[in-house]
C-alpha cells in the first residue's frame, strides 16, 4: 500500500466448517487499522465478513537514512474461538508529500497513469 494507491485493500472471513466461530483482530503497528474488527462466522456461511485494511499516514514514520521513502511491513492479527490464528502481511511504502508546485503523473500501487493525449513518446 502506499498513499498514492487505493485507500483500502478488504481481507474476506468466511466459513470454514460447521460449527460458528468468533474472531477478533488487532494490529501490530499503530498505523494500520481493520473494520470491522470483530465478529462472528456461522457455520453455513451466512455472516461471511468483509473487512477493510486501510492506514492512517499521518502516523507511519518518515524516511531515514539514505532511501526517500520509508518502507515497512504491519500485520493483522486474526484470533478466533476455535484457536486458528491467522496473520496477514501489509507491506507498505511512505512516500514523502508532493511539492505544491509538482506537475505531472505519480505512481501508486507500482502504476503511472495518464491520458492517452499527454503520451509523447515510448523509450
Amino acid at each position: 500500500m502506499d498513499r498514492y494507491g487505493a485507500s483500502s485493500r478488504w481481507v474476506d472471513i468466511g466459513s470454514g466448517g460447521p460449527a460458528d466461530v468468533e474472531w477478533s483482530t488487532r494490529s501490530n503497528v499503530s498505523w494500520l487499522h481493520i473494520e470491522p474488527s470483530k465478529g462472528l462466522i456461522k457455520g453455513d456461511g451466512t455472516t461471511d465478513t468483509r473487512c477493510y485494511l486501510t492506514v492512517d499516514w499521518d502516523k507511519v514514520p518518515p524516511a531515514k537514512g539514505d532511501k526517500p521513502y520509508y518502507e515497512a511491513e504491519g500485520a493483522i492479527i486474526f484470533t478466533t474461538s476455535d484457536g486458528t490464528n491467522v496473520s496477514i502481511f501489509a507491506p507498505v511504502i511512505n512516500y514523502p508529500s508532493i511539492p505544491h508546485d509538482f506537475s505531472g503523473f505519480i505512481e501508486g500501487d507500482g502504476y503511472v497513469v495518464m491520458e492517452a493525449a499527454h503520451f509523447q513518446h515510448n523509450k
